[in-house]
């Protein structure tokens, strides 16, 4: 969960923006909510959990209670799913881990969202994805599996009606001479988690890439998140301070105020594409030279 009191209440605050536009259609408003999260560096897990997963919840509330069409939900979902994108295109993503994960649903699964969030945080994450969109049939999603070289398998299943045929796609990947890690998540599951007694139950998508990645045992080494913000933050002081600039000047060269420089500097700011390309405009160097082990200062 969001732990940090201010961050939480900016979260909020935006998933009631986006669950305002999205309920009316307003796909500028909805494009301008995430640009904010991200100027704001909200984590993407936080992005499309919170803000965007809140929302089409709340949107499926409505829907629910009648208070709103098939086709009004329908026209959330597709915005959600553009904006998924938006968040995957505008963050930056760790170096390839050498890792191939497979994201889809069952037959009769058509909610493809949490699927689609997933399979970008993956990404994000090093992963190279192949996401099959919805609906795969259990022994094609094996077929597919055994002609391709893949790591781990990740099923969503949004409603309990689909429960047989999330078992049948786990059997049958299982019976491969060499099965992949399988996880499946989905609110249903957290009910009915005795039938996968055996397979990987995502809880939440996070600590899913954090136990996944354990048990496929990634080289030590491999560079994390947190590792790379301070990386980043090491380099942005050496610079700086070559430079002859303090934090207060290199804040308004990069547009930003004192106290973000401060937490890029230690390590506590989590970083945007823009972010970097705003830091490293500022100091005059090029953004591999603030992602890079040992940069040289221009």
């Amino acid at each position: 969960m969001v732990s940090d009191h201010k961050y939480k209440r900016t979260v909020n605050r935006l998933q009631k923006r986006l669950f305002d536009s999205m309920r009316v259609g307003d796909r500028t408003g909805g494009y301008s909510v995430i640009e904010e999260s991200l100027r704001y560096n909200i984590r993407p897990a936080d992005i499309y959990t919170y803000i965007i997963g809140g929302t089409l919840s709340a949107i499926g509330q409505l829907w629910h209670k009648g208070e709103i069409t098939v086709a009004h939900e329908h026209l959330s979902s597709q915005l959600a799913s553009n904006l998924i994108e938006v968040v995957l295109q505008k963050s930056p993503k760790l170096s390839s881990n050498g890792l191939r994960a497979v994201v889809t649903t069952p037959v009769g699964e058509r909610h493809w969202v949490a699927a689609q969030m997933f399979s970008n945080l993956l990404i994000l994450s090093g992963w190279e994805v192949d996401y099959l969109g919805t609906e795969t049939p259990g022994q094609d999603l094996a077929q597919y599996v055994s002609s391709t070289k893949v790591d781990v398998v990740a099923l969503s299943i949004i409603l309990d009606s689909n429960l047989n045929q999330a078992v049948d796609c786990v059997q049958n990947l299982k019976d491969l001479p060499d099965p992949p890690v399988i996880c499946v998540g989905g609110p249903v599951i957290k009910e009915n988690d005795e039938n996968f007694s055996d397979v990987f139950v995502v809880r939440d998508p996070v600590s899913a890439i954090d136990h996944i990645e354990k048990v496929m045992g990634l080289a030590p080494g491999r560079v994390s998140l947190q590792e790379m913000l301070n990386s980043i933050g090491e380099k942005v002081q050496e610079i700086r301070k070559a430079k002859g600039l303090n934090q207060e000047s290199l804040a308004k060269l990069a547009g930003v105020d004192r106290a973000y420089v401060s937490l890029v500097e230690n390590g506590k700011q989590n970083l945007t594409m823009a972010a970097l390309f705003n830091l490293s405009s500022a100091l005059g160097v090029t953004i591999p030279t603030l992602i890079q082990t040992n940069p040289e200062i221009e």
